[in-house]
């Protein structure tokens, strides 16, 4: 039977059921007045006046009187004729350039003047000329002509008028419209007295997620939304990932390398990181911004108090988004979260500044000015944060600081009908400098249920009237069911919001702004949702898209659609997941949004463990991943040890690139490791971090391990045959003077050594003399005399190279099995000896140890370092291409249990 494919879940997006005034094929009656009042101001003196024939008047009317009559009627842009004009006329009445600007008591340089000026302005040699002639200054600005041609005859009233003083009035400072007054307490104060909250969301995997999962997400969300403040604002920042400190920490790892090819191999590294954040990495930052809302008008609460409210809701934010999965950026102390909001807001509004100053660079450069102005006492936030340049000139963009920004809405009727769960992706994931601004405003319930029952009643009455064939019975009947629908579920306990959003696009230069905005329309258009430049609205679009929960009211009306809470939940926008953590390796970019990966496995803050699993198909690139990760730990001085039991040969030439060790075990190869030596633990670690240690019998865990061994090679082994293999070994042991106490391991003979160990083929002879071993003994001759014997030695690998590749790619079957035990406990060995220093154990193909042939008692060992190895510092890496092998065995136990200890996936 085929497998059920899960459904995912649909939204409904319904009409704003309070439109109205509809008339002549769906258009306002707004609309059709002004075309009536067009076509009667044109026809009239046509009919009247106009000395033509009356065939000539129907053709002037014609000609004249219907093409106004049909464009007041249209309108522009979701707006009447005349709303527009008034809107036009704004923006040419107040259209401005502005400046940052800090009187420092210095006169101004001086232009040219007269006709030389005049020249200037017409042969547009002088920028600062054209740009008093191209500009219309800011209505404030009352001098004519002659005064912005001649500066000097203005300054020259100005000083001569008797308000004029040393710190004269600047009306086109860029400071003054800034909205926000401090930043304190954790908290934004606006000039307008209102108090805000700004909380960093981490997103998450959210499209990778099943239908299930995200359906959860959603529900999740819902509820966050039915106790969430009345106005919010859910904003997403792109930008180019600034890699600044994680360059800083190469450098300083760097100066710290003694091994000439890996100082080389780290400015290869450093060049690659840079071109890689040059040409592909995007960093995307998502917010949640809400304000005070003061229950009781009457009552004027303290700062404190206003302070410890907005806290109270941020917690409900932090704990309903952790149910989502989403974590949040937290602070210990207010300074803190100032000194975020002081860089949330240079980043957003001065990120591109012209003199490439860092936030810190601003702060004294302000100081200085006011200082040498002698104006200290009147600094403020703004001076810190501002723009050194904005344009609001132009009717479809605006210049800040160089860079262009074009500001677009979805209409109301631009939204599509039904949507997915987080249908804002495309827009959030569409690359570089493309910004998302949604704004949610939650109605009171009980008037909405008023207003919808009387909408209905009302549309009822009217639809009766309206003939069943035109627009506006079809355009009434969808207002109606959206109505219904609507009340359906306000009934059901849902919510009524309104929801806005709005879009910036941002682009070095106008040709490469419009190529942009043209692709992201396209993109839109082809999921049926409609956008729309905040035409000769800059100003209003700009100040919108602050993180100050305040939208234009314009704005507002032209954007705004109303949904219910399971559709408002469904915005959700936290979905491009990145993960870059400044301490880590570069592993390279997330191909779903461009995000840089950057895995630091160690960061105990934000992993439980630093282990990691790999699956992947043949031809995936999982070894290309697991060269990269090993040599780029190295490179941090993380001792790495990768266990290759296919294909070795490909770590050749990276290990000798970064001077590593190559070890390859094999029959007849030179290199050995001796299963049965015993490498005691170095306690030192753990006695400097004073913590009390309990000695256990070196002996006793290392017959566990050979017992595991020997399961492996001889799975069929009975329990009998355990036990005389335990005394065998116990036999073996003693004979070299080696017992459970743990001081026998030292060599009286030479102090400060070791006893030499025995090897297999004193094990061997001990097996030979109990005729009851005679099995074990027969497995055993393998590694004493047969194809196995290198086994046979005493151990001669050198581990103590901080990357070493062993490769048993040349051991074959059960014998491969066996070879990757008793590399992995030699090098687990090596890993416990000192828990501060880093350790990362790569193990290429580990389904040969937890595969369906494989021993239980293997599996159980690679379960154990995966549950340990944090406490010995140490990333264990697992990696498989046979990912049914991966959970063959007893139903999957071991590979589950291996998944279910490594944080990263």
């Amino acid at each position: 039977m085929a497998e059920k494919k899960e459904q995912y879940d649909a939204f409904v997006v319904p009409r704003n059921f309070g439109e109205d005034g509809i008339s002549f094929n769906g258009l306002s009656r707004r609309n059709l007045v002004e075309g009536c009042i067009l076509a009667f101001a044109s026809g009239y003196p046509i009919v009247v006046y106009c000395p033509v024939e009356l065939s000539l008047k129907v053709i002037l009317l014609c000609f004249v009187s219907l093409p106004l009559f049909f464009i007041g009627l249209v309108g522009h842009g979701g707006e009447s004729l005349s709303q527009f004009l008034v809107t036009v006329l704004k923006f040419l009445f107040s259209r401005r350039k502005l400046r940052y600007y800090i009187d420092t008591g210095e006169p101004e340089p001086p232009k040219a003047k007269g006709f030389a000026r005049i020249k200037a302005i017409f042969s547009k040699r002088d920028p600062d000329a054209v740009r008093y002639k191209k500009v219309k200054f800011h209505k404030e600005e009352k001098s004519g002509w002659f005064d912005r041609v001649f500066p000097s005859r203005l300054r020259k009233k100005e000083e001569e008028s008797p308000s004029a003083s040393k710190s004269r009035k600047i009306y086109n400072m860029a400071q003054e419209l800034f909205p926000v007054e401090d930043i304190r307490g954790g908290m934004v104060v606006t000039k307008d007295k209102r108090y805000l909250k700004i909380v960093e969301i981490r997103p998450i995997n959210f499209l990778l997620r099943s239908a299930s999962e995200q359906r959860d997400i959603i529900l999740s969300f819902a509820e966050l939304l039915r106790i969430a403040p009345v106005k919010m604002q859910f904003k997403s920042n792109a930008n180019r990932a600034d890699i600044t400190k994680f360059l800083e920490n190469i450098v300083e790892e760097m100066r710290e390398e003694t091994n000439p090819a890996c100082v080389e191999m780290d400015k290869d590294y450093i060049e690659h990181v840079q071109s890689i954040a040059t040409n592909n990495a995007i960093s995307r930052r998502f917010f949640v911004i809400f304000e005070y809302e003061n229950p009781l008008p009457a009552y004027h609460p303290s700062e404190k108090e206003i302070q410890f409210a907005l806290e109270s809701v941020a917690r409900n934010f932090r704990s309903y988004l952790s149910r989502c999965g989403n974590s949040t950026v937290n602070f210990d102390e207010e300074k803190e979260e100032n000194e975020f909001l002081l860089q949330l807001f240079y980043t957003l509004l001065d990120h591109y500044n012209t003199e490439k100053l860092s936030l810190q660079d601003k702060i004294d450069r302000a100081f200085r000015m006011r200082l040498k102005g002698d104006n200290l006492e009147e600094m403020c936030t703004a001076d810190y944060i501002c723009p050194d340049q904005l344009d609001f000139t132009h009717s479809k963009y605006a210049v800040i600081d160089g860079v262009y920004h074009a500001y677009l809405y979805i209409p109301s009727a631009g939204f599509k009908t039904l949507v997915g769960a987080a249908w804002l992706s495309p827009l959030i994931n569409a690359g570089e400098a493309i910004d998302v601004d949604l704004f949610l405003q939650k109605m009171p319930s009980d008037r909405m249920q008023v207003q919808v029952s009387r909408n209905l009643r009302l549309n009822k009455a009217k639809i009766r009237d309206v003939s069943s064939t035109s627009i506006d019975y079809n355009r009434m009947g969808d207002i109606m069911e959206s109505g219904y629908f609507i009340q359906r579920g306000l009934n059901d306990g849902q919510e009524l919001f309104y929801m806005n959003v709005l879009i910036t696009v941002k682009a070095f230069s106008k040709k490469d702004l419009e190529n942009r905005v043209n692709e992201v329309v396209k993109m839109m258009t082809a999921k049926q949702i409609t956008l729309k430049y905040c035409s000769y609205m800059q100003e209003q679009a700009f100040l919108s898209t602050l993180p100050l929960a305040k939208l234009d009211p314009k704005l507002y009306n032209l954007g705004k659609r109303n949904v219910l809470t399971n559709t408002a939940a469904s915005t959700y926008m936290f979905t491009a997941f990145e993960l870059c953590d400044e301490r880590g390796v570069l592993m390279g970019t997330n191909e779903h949004n461009n995000s840089l990966v950057i895995l630091d496995l160690f960061n105990q803050k934000k992993y439980k463990n630093p282990h990691l699993t790999i699956l992947g198909t043949t031809g995936s690139g999982k070894s290309h991943t697991i060269q990269c990760l090993g040599t780029r730990l190295r490179r941090k001085h993380v001792s790495t040890y990768v266990i290759a039991p296919l294909k070795g040969h490909e770590f050749i030439r990276a290990t000798k690139a970064i001077g590593g060790q190559f070890v390859r075990i094999s029959p007849g190869s030179p290199h050995c490791i001796n299963i049965m030596e015993i490498r005691p633990m170095d306690h030192s670690a753990s006695e400097l971090l004073d913590e009390e240690v309990e000695e256990q019998s070196y002996l006793s865990m290392k017959i566990d391990s050979l017992l595991t061994f020997f399961s492996i090679v001889m799975p069929e082994m009975t329990n009998i045959e355990e036990q005389l293999l335990d005394e065998a070994l116990m036999k073996t042991y003693a004979d070299f003077g080696i017992t459970n106490d743990n001081d026998s391991l030292w060599d009286p003979e030479r102090p400060g050594h070791f006893k030499v160990m025995p090897i297999l083929g004193d094990l061997h002879r001990n097996l030979q003399n109990n005729p009851k071993a005679e099995r074990l003994a027969i497995v055993l001759n393998r590694f004493v005399n047969g194809s196995a014997r290198s086994f046979n030695h005493q151990t001669n690998v050198d581990l103590s190279n901080p990357y070493t590749v062993i490769d048993l790619s040349f051991l074959k079957k059960r014998l491969l099995s066996a070879g990757m035990y008793i590399v992995t406990d030699l090098i687990w060995d090596i890993a416990r000896q000192n828990r501060l220093k880093q350790k990362a154990i790569i193990i290429d193909e580990v389904w040969q140890l937890i595969g369906s042939g494989s021993s239980p008692q293997a599996a159980e060992f690679l379960v154990e370092m995966a549950k340990i190895g944090r406490a010995f510092n140490t990333s264990v890496i697992f990696a498989t291409q046979d990912i049914n092998d991966f959970f063959a065995l007893e139903g999957g136990k071991y590979g589950k249990a291996i998944i279910a200890n490594s944080k990263t996936k």
